[in-house]
């Protein structure tokens, strides 16, 4: 082995590869990891531009409800916001003036649909994953990773979801870190290594720094859509798969995994540490990795 090759190989350990990431994309391959990134496989993505979401009635007062809606549109427009190296992402979202009626997640191969947003408080009953503050199901093609529909779980059972300033009060979960976390999960992205970033997996129950998207999120939603052109989307460009509709399928108009479609699942960032440990053992864990 000559001397050149010696000294070229040590300087490229020396200076990483710039073009070396830390996000991860999601792939048809079941089920995600809660660290690193899924087995390698096809992709997920939209093939679709003009995306819409909806967000399920609360009982709750309807100024508080226009606020989740102001605060899920905040989250979402994170995303829309991006600068890609050809320009903004390619990609438009818009919350529907309809209010979902379904709190069921799930996919209509036969008639209208809707990509939900709907709060659970029987989230342990249900089965669902008990130290996550959400879960977004993405129903995708097997085949080649198309995503047909996303439904988004907010877990009220890990606090009351509010609209913080800049810190939450004890016992908060402030809304937009949980959405903007899993609108990266709607579109594509799965969980990154990089501790700061909004796609990374942990998070504290009072933390808002999730609304803030940093370079490893923008490079990767930029990988996904940035090649893109720009979509020139009207109203009916809107429309989910076989039109929208509010209402549930019922068993016979959902199939989550028959006729070439799949579900995966897409826990939000788990809660630093499960409630009831000492707030000096909280602070420590709250800086470990998380597994979502």
């Amino acid at each position: 082995m000559s001397r050149f090759f010696l000294i070229f190989a040590a300087l490229l350990a020396f200076f990483p590869d710039p073009h070396a990431r830390a996000f991860c994309r999601m792939t048809v391959e079941e089920p995600m990891p809660r660290d690193g990134c899924p087995a390698p496989g096809t992709w997920l993505e939209w093939r679709r531009q003009c995306i819409s979401y909806t967000l399920v009635d609360r009982d709750a007062d309807e100024s508080d409800f226009e606020e989740v809606r102001d605060a899920a549109d905040r989250s979402f427009s994170r995303w829309t916001a991006v600068e890609c190296d050809d320009g903004p992402l390619p990609i438009e979202l818009a919350q529907t003036s309809d209010l979902g009626l379904c709190t069921t997640a799930e996919y209509n191969q036969r008639s209208g649909n809707a990509n939900t947003i709907y709060f659970v408080d029987n989230w342990l009953e249900l089965g669902l994953p008990f130290d996550a503050f959400g879960l977004t199901m993405i129903w995708h093609s097997p085949e080649d990773g198309e995503i047909f529909d996303a439904d988004m779980q907010l877990n009220e059972t890990q606090g009351r979801f509010t609209v913080c300033d800049d810190r939450c009060e004890p016992g908060t979960v402030d809304l937009e870190n949980v959405i903007t976390h899993e609108a990266g999960h709607f579109l594509g992205l799965g969980h990154s290594e990089v501790s700061d970033a909004t796609m990374h997996s942990r998070a504290s129950t009072g933390e808002t720094s999730k609304r803030t998207l940093e370079a490893d999120d923008i490079e990767g939603i930029c990988h996904i859509y940035g090649d893109l052109d720009a979509p020139d989307c009207d109203v009916s460009d809107f429309q989910p798969d076989h039109g929208f509709s509010p209402e549930c399928a019922g068993p016979e108009g959902a199939l989550p995994a028959k006729n070439g479609l799949c579900s995966i699942g897409a826990p939000a960032p788990t809660p630093g540490v499960a409630g009831g440990f000492l707030l000096a053992l909280v602070l420590v864990l709250a800086r470990r990795r998380s597994k979502t």
